[in-house]
């Protein structure tokens, strides 16, 4: 039997993952997973970097699925699918081969709407993290049933910072990277945080992802390019699926202070602090490119 193609979404954050996701998720040929960002690989492979958090976010959506349930009288199994989506995620932290077997079983037909499930998988920009011998893993796991192929979105990494740090101001949180920001401003101590390097440097996502997969396995695009037609059509053939036309006026997940700009001086701090990245990616992609669409490149 043919091989069916695996999505792995590995960023990057901010950089128009949620949205693709959407996108794909509504495709007749596609069968994404249920939680958008299932934070397997980085919550296994990094725990320095992520620690308990996502595992824990897992057990506690399964505790309020339960009460919610048992308070609702939703006693029957087609009532509480949600319930089972989230144990699904929870069972594969505890036995990495389940993430094999459940986006096996995405591939099987569930009703007229998707007739024929040509490509399966998942977005979790956190993945660009991820060592060369992560990604070697992850290849182990699915290549004997899958073709795999990665999805790397990218961004103007002063932009994405920033976009990044208005996420986090916007939203409650505790701990990690959100103990380090400055409402309003753009500091040395969010930006060099690991955490947010972490996400930010391209050039070593690159380097990791060619040393496992080949070039042709891997989409690469840019936040600030992707939208229109001729790039979902790209994108669409590298996943061996029909195109069909998007809806670009829907924004997902765009933070509502995105037109602020951050202060001049931490601006500078940080394009020095990633210039090996903006060179990069000037140097691979062409510098007249990278010119064009990222506002930070020229110092």
């Amino acid at each position: 039997m043919m091989k069916k193609n695996f999505i792995l979404g590995v960023g990057c954050q901010k950089g128009g993952t949620t949205w693709l996701y959407s996108y794909l998720a509504a495709h007749s040929e596609v069968r994404m997973s249920t939680t958008k960002e299932m934070h397997i690989f980085d919550t296994l492979f990094m725990p320095d970097l992520c620690g308990a958090l996502f595992y824990k976010q897992s057990l506690l959506q399964v505790h309020r699925q339960i009460t919610s349930i048992i308070q609702n009288k939703q006693l029957t199994p087609k009532e509480n699918i949600g319930l089972q989506n989230e144990l699904d995620r929870l069972n594969i932290y505890h036995d990495l081969h389940e993430y094999l077997r459940y986006f096996l079983r995405l591939t099987n037909k569930i009703d007229d709407t998707h007739p024929l499930i040509k490509v399966v998988g998942e977005f979790s920009p956190t993945y660009s993290a991820l060592s060369a011998d992560h990604f070697l893993r992850i290849k182990n796991l699915l290549n004997a049933d899958f073709n795999i192929k990665v999805v790397f979105l990218m961004r103007d990494p002063i932009d994405r910072i920033w976009s990044q740090q208005r996420m986090i101001e916007g939203k409650p949180s505790k701990g990690g990277i959100a103990k380090v920001v400055v409402p309003g401003e753009f500091k040395a101590k969010f930006f060099k945080h690991k955490g947010v390097v972490a996400r930010t440097v391209f050039d070593q996502t690159i380097i990791n992802l060619e040393q496992v997969f080949n070039k042709d396995e891997i989409f690469y695009g840019f936040y600030e390019t992707f939208f229109v037609d001729d790039e979902i059509e790209r994108l669409c053939d590298f996943l061996g699926i029909s195109h069909i036309k998007a809806n670009f006026s829907k924004k997902v997940g765009a933070s509502q202070r995105s037109e602020e700009t951050p202060n001049i001086d931490g601006v500078k701090e940080a394009r020095k602090f990633y210039d090996t990245t903006y060179s990069f990616c000037a140097e691979r992609f062409g510098e007249e490119f990278i010119r064009s669409i990222w506002k930070y490149y020229p110092i």
